[in-house]
């Protein structure tokens, strides 16, 4: 059950291009029950009418319903947790007798200040400080987001409106590891165009997930035309990289056009000379927009010690911090994470609030 899939897949075969249609769109050491029931919970997702957008305007409209306030644009930059005091990035303070933390884990730990608390939780403070920051997040993703001039039924004619689609079986292979090492470890002498070139044979190796939002909400785009989000995983550290370098934009073009010549290639023949306009999120700007850290969109890797409840038995135990009346909730606080999880955990911090 909590077997990493790799070693799952490699126990039932030695085909590499088999394991690698299965296996390769997952995040990397994920546990095998996780990973290998998300073919059928996939096709189970609910998706809200209007799109994720209309969900946080109906959040917004019932907290605000409930007589709460909404700061926008104020991210908290300090807590002090002896006094009970938030500050923000306007400057404001907030004096709380009850806090529920839903952002980054690693922010909290590293904004708080546990100075005059009860000496046995200011060293449980610590402790689980250096064990949050010493972990990292999951993979991230790089997502183009696509307007195209061609009807909607020209999409339902190939697939559903959710898709994992992979354009060559050969499979990736040790692209996105021990190359990806490589190029991590060889950074200072790697050029440009080795760079583009490695890019080039991650795309057209890899598993794409296509989302196509018309296919379930008609309203989702004007009539005759259609929206489509690619999104594959990349690595956080690589971008990094590539920001530090001055390759960002030129990478990010790039690569957008990488994606759409594989996919129109393929299972959507003729797809790049119908596209209105698109653009894309990376790693680097899903953690600048939301403050992820690693701009992890799933939470905690497989690949270390996991600093957070792992066992839906101690669920109830997820949401405690070793702060006096902070509590925690989201898709750092429990692995493996999700919606539903994340949903979960707020609920029962909300209960501990009472």
């Amino acid at each position: 059950m909590n077997t990493p899939f790799e070693d799952h897949l490699n126990i039932l075969t030695a085909n590499q291009s088999l394991k690698d249609m299965i296996g390769q769109h997952f995040f990397r050491k994920t546990p095998a029950f996780f990973a290998l029931s998300y073919f059928a919970l996939y096709n189970d997702y609910l998706y809200p009418k209007g799109g994720v957008g209309a969900f946080m305007q109906k959040l917004v409209e019932a907290i605000e319903e409930r007589g709460g306030e909404i700061c926008y644009n104020a991210g908290v930059i300090s807590v002090d947790a002896q006094n009970k005091r938030l500050k923000d990035s306007k400057g404001n303070e907030y004096q709380y007798k009850k806090m529920i933390w839903a952002g980054d884990l690693k922010t909290l730990y590293t904004i708080t200040s546990d100075e005059g608390i009860e000496k046995k939780a200011q060293l449980n403070f610590r402790n689980k400080k250096q064990a949050i920051l010493s972990h990292k997040g999951a993979e991230s993703v790089f997502s183009v987001f696509l307007a195209v001039n061609l009807h909607p039924e020209y999409f339902q004619e190939k697939a559903s409106g959710h898709l994992f689609y992979t354009p060559d079986r050969k499979g990736i292979g040790t692209i996105h590891t021990d190359e990806l090492q490589e190029l991590l470890q060889n950074w200072d002498k790697i050029k440009k165009e080795e760079l583009f070139a490695w890019i080039e044979r991650f795309c057209k190796y890899n598993t794409f997930e296509i989302s196509i939002p018309v296919l379930r909400d008609a309203e989702a785009a004007p009539p005759g035309k259609t929206g489509i989000i690619i999104s594959v995983l990349f690595d956080f550290e690589l971008t990094s990289r590539i920001r530090a370098r001055g390759w960002y934009e030129e990478f990010t073009k790039r690569f957008e056009e990488q994606i759409i010549m594989t996919i129109s290639s393929s299972i959507y023949p003729g797809l790049k000379e119908k596209v209105l306009f698109c653009f894309s999120a990376t790693p680097c700007s899903i953690y600048e927009k939301v403050g992820s850290s690693e701009g992890s969109i799933v939470g905690w890797s497989f690949e270390g010690k996991i600093p957070v409840v792992t066992s839906m038995l101690n669920m109830a135990s997820s949401v405690k911090t070793e702060l006096p009346d902070v509590y925690a909730a989201g898709k750092w606080v429990y692995s493996p994470a999700g919606g539903p999880t994340a949903i979960m955990t707020g609920r029962i911090a909300a209960k501990q609030c009472k």
